[in-house]
């Protein structure tokens, strides 16, 4: 006779952190996390943390740990280091807090250049991301920066990206707010479920993900 094994309660698997890696500016992401926390999501924003000068990232992230069972990382990781960073923060965070940490990556199939820095030039001189306005050198500073320190070394490190454990690959980015809406509502569906997404921190540390790092 089988036996029917109910789904794990949400708090005894711990948290789920979602992060999206090797999309640039422009690429979506916040829509995604916007509709992420339309869900019941907690975001932390690396924008809006700037945005108020005495913020501190890393702290809120910490905080929203401690009381959500699901935080979006709102921070470009365009290439390896930057995911380096989130494991070794969140490792801090497993130890410190006493929870179990999943990470679910979110990669993009493939990357648009004009469609992701026509993003960037429409937005106005009030977004506090990149914008064409406000960053000193104008239009042509900001395509330095999209292109030179995003675009490209997320073009480099999508294939690493995509092949991390348990990672959601998706182009779901280029194709409306609609589509962006029905991945987040899948994924939280998902997770309601009972359904273990993404990795554990240790098995990220296994697989390497091209980062080096040693938990």
């Amino acid at each position: 006779m089988l036996l029917h094994v109910p789904p794990t309660p949400a708090a005894a698997r711990g948290r789920l952190v979602i992060a999206v890696l090797a999309l640039p500016p422009g690429g979506g992401k916040s829509s995604l996390y916007a509709a992420l926390a339309r869900g019941g999501a907690a975001v932390v924003s690396s924008d809006e943390e700037r945005a108020k000068r005495h913020g501190n990232f890393d702290s809120i992230l910490g905080q929203l740990l401690q009381r959500n069972e699901v935080v979006c990382y709102d921070k470009n990781i365009p290439d390896a280091t930057g995911l380096s960073k989130l494991v070794r923060v969140l490792s801090g965070f497993e130890r410190s807090l006493l929870v179990r940490i999943h990470v679910l990556f979110v990669v993009p199939a493939t990357l648009q250049h004009d469609v992701a820095w026509a993003r960037v030039r429409a937005r106005p001189r009030e977004d506090i991301a990149l914008n064409i306005h406000t960053i000193d050198g104008g239009e042509r500073a900001a395509y330095r920066v999209f292109n030179s320190i995003f675009f490209r070394p997320s073009l480099a490190y999508l294939p690493a990206a995509q092949a991390l454990p348990g990672a959601v690959v998706s182009d779901a980015f280029w194709q409306g707010t609609d589509t962006a809406a029905a991945l987040a509502s899948q994924i939280l569906s998902q997770r309601a479920a009972g359904e273990e997404l993404g990795c554990s921190l240790e098995v990220l540390a296994a697989s390497d993900g091209g980062t080096g790092f040693i938990l």
